[in-house]
């Protein structure tokens, strides 16, 4: 009998590493895809940082939302339109990493600081949403980032030079 519940506790013990390993491959998985994500995302934005000053603003806006929606399925006009709590849930449906989101934020706020100066209510509308990506960011990861918060005050100061 003795031997039966050994036999037994070895098949136990065998299915939870089992277990585990199979969950430890698919973090990995969803890790280097996050990793991958995230390099078009930033390849994606260092092609319009160094285009915008090449002229035509709105065009290099528009061709870049467009690569960003079709290599990566985040569509930046309806992050524009939607209200925080859709958003977020827009965002959580598509598990977008913050770290992605902080790249997102990073893209939007270069876009509302260019248009400052052409067009103020447009601006703070990518302001304000770059801000509320960096807290989303927050709340998916679940800590907080000293980054973060300094790009959140960064913004923020943006922000109160268009009063």
């Amino acid at each position: 009998m003795l031997f039966f519940y050994l036999y037994i506790l070895k098949r136990i013990v065998i299915m939870c590493f089992s277990v585990i390993l199979q969950v430890m491959r698919q973090r990995d998985f969803l890790k280097a895809q996050i990793e991958q994500f995230a390099k078009v995302l930033a390849r994606i934005v260092s092609d319009f940082l160094r285009l915008k000053s090449s002229g035509n603003l709105s065009y290099h806006i528009t061709t870049t939302n467009q690569k960003i929606k079709t290599q990566l399925d985040i569509d930046i006009d309806e992050i524009l339109v939607f209200d925080e709590k859709a958003l977020k849930d827009y965002l959580e449906i598509k598990k977008t990493a913050p770290e992605l989101l902080e790249i997102l934020s990073d893209y939007l706020t270069e876009i509302g600081r260019l248009k400052l100066t052409d067009n103020p209510a447009d601006a703070e509308r990518y302001l304000k949403k770059s801000v509320f990506l960096l807290s989303v960011a927050d709340d998916f990861s679940k800590a907080v980032s000293l980054k973060r918060i300094y790009q959140k005050e960064i913004i923020e100061y943006l922000l109160q030079t268009l009063k």
